[in-house]
């Protein structure tokens, strides 16, 4: 039987010394690295923490302006700049489409030259809308303490009426309004054109009205919108509403008793004496005529006219106006500040059917001749706007100096994530238009 062949094992060998004190040693130091990487790792950890906390907290919360005591924080500034900018780009398009269409019939150029500037400018964008805001929180208390209040009805009203424009109807509110005005306009046209007219009228356009599940879906749409747009929730898109509706009651509330609504104005009629010598003269007509020449004759034309020679008849004969051939000399309806300055004062100081002294101006000598006059014309609606708008803004500048207005931190630090971004984008893209 064969034997079994014995195996042996070697027994481990035992460290000196010398390689314990050494693995001790490692492991002290692996202990010692580990601990350091964590408190590391737990430092870097804290820093994010801290910078997300101050950048999403601290900060959106920090002020941007106090006006009497209501403050402004840099996520409500941030939050209106986003809104703001979106709204001046839909209007800057609106306006260039609209030039670019109706070119020969509208004038736009000012107002696309202001809106391109913000655009094309984060800091300018930031001053306008902080302005802004500011003017609401001043309208908003001068409103106060007017007693002027816009309602929730109104405000329900507004923002249904613009989620209705999305669907392109109406709500129940605007088909009313317009359902009347259209039978009011066609009893109108019946009265002018007498009954038989009443079966000729046009046909109109069908009213539209926006349903309640329609309503609510837009309303949930315009509100996720404008989160993702804008940052803002729907009630402080109302809020920025109201200020809207504000600002239009409380400008025509400053305005109603401090702006003029009538102005008077005159009918005049002038007979033109031009001399080679006046820069505005026409030389043509002059007829190598020199200034004292031309006196001698716009006197002897007045005594002319003492004698009852007809006005008419010597404009035919004398006037140097080139539109007299058309009109006789007959300048129309005009209020202050609408002729050349010697010219108004002497034309608003005659009486009517009076004939001026000659009038010098630019243009040659003038013989003057109101033939109506009404103290009290009503000013026509582009100048009435024109004059409250100067009012209104005159009122705001006197508010702001009046308030107790403290402004903190930079712009420039205050803007947006990505505002710098849209701005060179927005200019970039002025350059390909331009080329």
């Amino acid at each position: 039987m064969a034997k079994k062949k014995r195996t042996t094992e070697e027994a481990p060998r035992r460290q000196t010394r010398k390689e314990i004190l050494l693995a001790t040693r490692q492991r002290e130091r692996d202990r010692k690295f580990l601990l350091l990487g964590g408190v590391a790792t737990g430092v870097a950890l804290l820093l994010v923490v801290i910078g997300a906390v101050y950048s999403f907290l601290v900060v959106p919360a920090r002020l941007v302006v106090s006006v009497n005591g209501t403050d402004i924080t840099v996520q409500d500034f941030r939050n209106r700049y986003r809104y703001e900018r979106q709204l001046a780009l839909n209007r800057y398009e609106s306006m260039r489409f609209l030039q670019q269409q109706f070119a020969g019939q509208v004038n736009l150029l000012n107002e696309i030259q202001v809106l391109q500037t913000a655009l094309s400018d984060e800091f300018t964008m930031g001053v306008r809308v902080k302005s802004t805001m500011i003017e609401d929180l001043l309208i908003a208390e001068a409103a106060r303490e007017a007693g002027l209040s816009v309602s929730n009805t109104e405000l329900d009203e507004l923002l249904d009426a613009e989620v209705a424009s999305r669907y392109s109807k109406y709500t129940a509110a605007q088909a009313t309004a317009t359902i009347t005005a259209r039978e009011a306009a066609a009893s109108e046209q019946a009265a002018d054109a007498g009954n038989d007219a009443a079966g000729t009228a046009p046909e109109e356009e069908a009213i539209d009205v926006i349903s309640e599940e329609e309503l609510s879906q837009g309303t949930a749409g315009l509100a996720e919108e404008l989160d993702d747009t804008n940052g803002l929730t729907l009630d402080e898109y109302r809020q920025i509403l109201e200020y809207r509706l504000l600002r239009e009651m409380v400008r025509s509330h400053v305005s109603e008793d401090n702006v003029e609504t009538t102005e008077p104005r005159i009918r005049a009629r002038h007979l033109l004496i031009a001399f080679e010598a006046q820069p505005g003269g026409n030389e043509s007509d002059a007829a190598g005529r020199t200034q004292e020449e031309a006196l001698a004759l716009a006197e002897s034309l007045i005594a002319r006219l003492e004698l009852g020679e007809s006005f008419d008849y010597l404009v035919d004969l004398y006037s140097d106006d080139p539109t007299a051939e058309f009109n006789q000399g007959d300048l129309g309806w005009f209020a202050q500040g609408r002729m050349v300055p010697a010219f108004e004062e002497a034309a608003f100081a005659l009486a009517v059917n009076e004939t001026s002294a000659p009038v010098e101006t630019e243009f040659g000598y003038h013989l003057i001749q109101v033939t109506d006059s009404d103290p009290d014309a009503p000013i026509s609606a582009d100048a009435l706007e024109s004059a409250i708008d100067e009012y209104f803004r005159n009122w705001l500048v006197e508010q702001q100096a009046a308030a107790n207005i403290e402004e903190r931190g930079l712009v420039s630090d205050q803007i947006p994530v990505g505002a710098t971004k849209e701005a060179e984008e927005f200019r970039n893209s002025l350059s390909v238009q331009s080329s």
